[in-house]
């Protein structure tokens, strides 16, 4: 039981703010500490704001289990050590 609480307050949701040509975006994301790593929860979903559009909530991508993708039917973002990625699912190609 003690572990459980330990778990629960390692958690932590943080706002991240990118700057791009087009604009900008902001993700909330709810961060798990394990091992020292700070890694985004693959079991919360993703918060995706750009400009005045309303809120997009993304899930973890099950396709890639060991990186940080998350999307939805709209959008896909994904996170490398050094650059993150925004793309629109229908209209821009890899």
């Amino acid at each position: 039981m003690a572990m459980m609480a330990i778990g629960a307050m390692a958690a932590e949701k943080k706002t991240y703010n990118y700057t791009c040509k087009g604009g900008g975006f902001s993700v909330t994301a709810v961060v798990e500490n394990s091992g020292g790593v700070d890694r985004w929860s693959k079991s919360d979903p993703v918060i995706l704001r750009i400009g005045a559009e309303p809120p997009q909530t993304l899930i973890a991508d099950p396709d890639t289990p060991d990186a940080d993708s998350y999307k939805n039917k709209d959008y896909e973002f994904y996170a490398l050590k050094m650059s993150s990625r925004l793309r629109t699912r229908a209209t821009t190609p890899w």
